[in-house]
């Protein structure tokens, strides 16, 4: 992390207008935030918080933390999600 990322991103947090996708087999302890959608890729890790409109989590990906997504929320064969799920706009 450099002087030069964006404030949030110093904190911890990928704040993004758009999408985020972590690719196949990465790990990150960002705290994932988007107005679009997220993508969590085949055997990937993520230990922080989740949140998006619409939010996929790939085989065997772990994501060791809150997922919030407004719409939907597809989770792969053999994923694993240690934290609270919340689906919809009232949860």
């Amino acid at each position: 992390m450099s002087d030069k990322d964006p404030p949030a991103r110093q904190r911890g947090i990928e704040d993004r207008e758009g999408d985020i996708e972590v690719p196949s087999g990465a790990f990150t302890n960002l705290e994932l935030r988007a107005t679009g959608d997220i993508r969590i890729g085949e055997g990937s890790h993520v230990a922080g918080r989740t949140q998006g409109r619409r939010v996929e989590v790939g085989q065997r990906a772990t994501v060791d933390g809150e997922i919030r997504a407004e719409e939907s929320l597809v989770v792969g064969e053999g994923a694993v999600v240690t934290g609270q799920i919340q689906v919809g706009a009232d949860g």
